[in-house]
């Protein structure tokens, strides 16, 4: 368990001691204070582990350009990174991984986000590819990320807003990487703004990219009530 000491003010001008210990899997949280032991309560959303998400913060800083920002957090940058990291820990304890360190990630639709946090927090990671239609992002990327773990390609895939002019996404014969090299192929909200037809063509496109026991990955909005009772987002 991990226990960190938070210390308060209290009357008279004496400091109080809260001691807080994290279970393991970081789904429980045990409070102690001024030495009397209370009951342990369940966290509500997901505490991000450190070791999978690193608690670095790196001298690097991956600055992106308002144009090329997309989705409904445009000025909130940070909290797109604290987001970023819930979903990296979420996705390596449901894989039962402590870390990155040891996976190739292959991004369809990767957008900044995630290199952007894997980049200024530090997070260990094996291989990253992202790929993606929007060009002038992709190109961003390639200029001003400088890791030999990192790179990047652009798709002429047909998006009505990125890349109106592009091929239907059943002609796009190939992807321009090795194939059968990859752990994780991670797409984040990637169906969402897919057409119905294009569900399978997707799946076609990249099941020759993962290894035997890789994993795929995805999130994508749920248009309906779900037996979690979280409405129309699951």
């Amino acid at each position: 368990a991990r226990e960190m000491w938070v210390y308060r003010s209290a009357s008279g001008g004496r400091l109080c001691r809260t001691i807080l210990t994290i279970s393991p899997s970081a789904d429980c949280i045990r409070v102690r204070r001024d030495g009397l032991s209370a009951n342990p309560f369940r966290v509500l959303l997901s505490v991000a582990r450190t070791d999978a998400t690193g608690d670095n913060m790196s001298d690097q800083v991956l600055k992106v350009p308002r144009s090329l920002r997309r989705g409904g957090r445009l000025e909130e940058s940070e909290r797109s990174v604290r987001d970023t990291l819930k979903i990296i820990a979420l996705v390596c304890r449901n894989l039962g991984i402590d870390n990155l360190a040891e996976s190739r990630i292959l991004d369809m639709g990767c957008g900044y986000r995630m290199a952007k946090s894997i980049i200024e927090r530090d997070i260990p990671i094996k291989e990253y590819v992202g790929l993606d239609v929007f060009r002038d992002m992709i190109e961003f990327l390639r200029e001003e990320v400088n890791d030999p773990r990192f790179s990047f390609h652009s798709l002429d895939i047909h998006n009505e807003m990125y890349n109106p002019q592009g091929k239907p996404l059943a002609e796009l014969g190939a992807l321009p990487i090795s194939k059968e090299s990859f752990d994780i192929i991670w797409l984040c909200s990637v169906f969402t703004h897919l057409a119905p037809h294009d569900y399978s063509e997707m799946s076609k496109l990249l099941r020759p990219y993962v290894r035997p026991g890789g994993r795929l990955v995805f999130s994508l909005f749920v248009n309906e009530v779900t037996p979690s009772g979280l409405g129309f987002i699951s």
